[in-house]
């Protein structure tokens, strides 16, 4: 439907636009007459826009066939390899570079957990050390202390055998 009023539309200017020029057709002077000013004024308004419209599809039409040619130039041809080897590389070195941050990052967390795990070992080495230090301690401290009983024991021994010497002597 919309395309029916569209072209119905068209026809219509088209037929205006006929009209309008048989009108100023009929009212031109002679080839060696001037124009009056009032239809130089009317066919310059006519023909301006379709110059521009004109200048316009020349302009587009010069600007296609520069970038034909340009796609068919050898030269351009070779720059734009040229520049999609390096887009290439680039995207190459960016990946490497990913990779080696990442394989970094990778090292970096492997020696942190391994930092930690030997930290860990030496706490528990520590603690362990610590642990049998206190034990020899309290080892040697209960030696003592029987020594010490042992010896008090054997002087008491001493002391009751001469009081029995002494009472048997006596």
């Amino acid at each position: 439907m919309k395309f029916k009023k569209t072209q119905n539309f068209k026809n219509l200017l088209l037929k205006k636009s006929f009209l309008v020029s048989r009108q100023l057709l009929d009212q031109l002077p002679t080839p060696n007459e001037p124009l009056p000013e009032d239809i130089e004024y009317r066919i310059s308004q006519l023909v301006a826009p379709a110059a521009e419209q004109l200048k316009g599809k020349n302009q587009q039409e010069a600007q296609a066939k520069q970038a034909q040619q340009q796609a068919q130039d050898p030269v351009i041809q070779m720059q734009q390899k040229e520049l999609q080897i390096k887009e290439m590389e680039a995207q190459t070195k960016a990946q490497s570079e990913m990779a080696k941050i990442q394989l970094d990052m990778q090292k970096a967390t492997q020696r942190s957990q391994l930092d930690q795990a030997k930290l860990s070992l030496q706490e528990r080495t520590e603690e362990a050390k610590l642990a049998l230090r206190i034990s020899e301690d309290k080892g040697r401290n209960e030696l003592e202390a029987r020594r010490i009983s042992s010896k008090e024991q054997i002087e008491g021994l001493r002391i009751g055998k001469d009081i029995a010497e002494d009472l048997l002597d006596g």
